[in-house]
């Protein structure tokens, strides 16, 4: 038993954008309903209760702030990455330079014990 596109549209209002986007991969048929400007319409009255003027073709939209966040996330990603690098350098650096002064502070010691 098929179901009519009405029902399919009515379904897709319930999945979040980044399903109704996977879903759109299934096929031609779900590429065309999730596609669909009701569907993210209806997406985003739930969400935000209204539609912001001007725009037209929902989805692509939700695309395009999608890469951008993804491409936000990934620089935050990359530049946390270079940053727990240096951190890492500079506990290092720590180390060796507490290491130094209890090197210095035992000879000073071994110096006191000599001259007694």
């Amino acid at each position: 038993m098929e179901l009519p596109d009405t029902i399919w549209l009515e379904v897709c209002q319930y999945l979040t954008p980044k399903d109704l986007c996977k879903l759109a991969l299934v096929s031609k048929f779900f590429n065309q309903i999730s596609s669909n400007n009701y569907t993210w319409q209806q997406i985003i009255i739930q969400r935000h209760n209204r539609i912001p003027k001007g725009i037209n073709n929902l989805k692509k939209n939700y695309a395009e702030i999608n890469c951008m966040a993804t491409r936000l996330i990934s620089k935050f990603q990359s530049e946390t990455h270079e940053f727990e690098k240096v951190l890492h350098r500079e506990r290092e650096r720590q180390k060796e330079a507490l290491e130094y002064k209890r090197l210095q502070r035992q000879i000073l010691r071994s110096l006191k014990e000599l001259e007694s």
